[in-house]
């Protein structure tokens, strides 16, 4: 008998220390997705932040040859019209450039999303934590 009390004490035991164990194991999981959010969160960030500086000096550059390309006369509007078409065309690109950066953060916020809930599943599975509970249950019977 005092085997069987001995006995339940140390299951006893080992069941806090799987609870305890759990909630530690729910609160990494919890941390570790926060960090993973932040970590890809930031190098989408700065990748955005490289795009938009390269563009902005090319939006910069294309305005200065614009500018500098002004004509004087009545005889060179011709080659300024040609450069300022040349400049609209690629501005036109390099917008174009800043709206697919727009759709790919909304994309990243999605598989963010995606991540977060299957790190959420991660955490919320409990069927080991059941079947321990169980297993304990059925030797308190014994």
């Amino acid at each position: 008998e005092e085997l069987m009390i001995s006995r339940e004490n140390m299951i006893t035991a080992q069941g806090i220390k799987l609870k305890e164990y759990h909630n530690q194991n729910r609160a990494l999981l919890r941390d570790q997705e926060v960090q993973i959010e932040i970590i890809t969160n930031q190098k989408n960030a700065k990748a955005n932040i490289k795009q938009l500086v390269v563009i902005d000096k090319q939006l910069i550059s294309a305005y200065k040859e614009t500018e500098s390309s002004k004509p004087s006369g009545n005889c060179e509007v011709l080659p300024y019209v040609a450069g300022l078409a040349q400049t609209l065309v690629k501005q036109k690109t390099e917008i174009g450039n800043l709206k697919t950066i727009m759709k790919t953060e909304t994309k990243i916020g999605e598989q963010l999303e995606e991540m977060k809930e299957e790190l959420t599943k991660l955490s919320n599975e409990e069927s080991d934590w059941d079947v321990a509970i169980n297993y304990q249950n059925i030797i308190k019977k014994q």
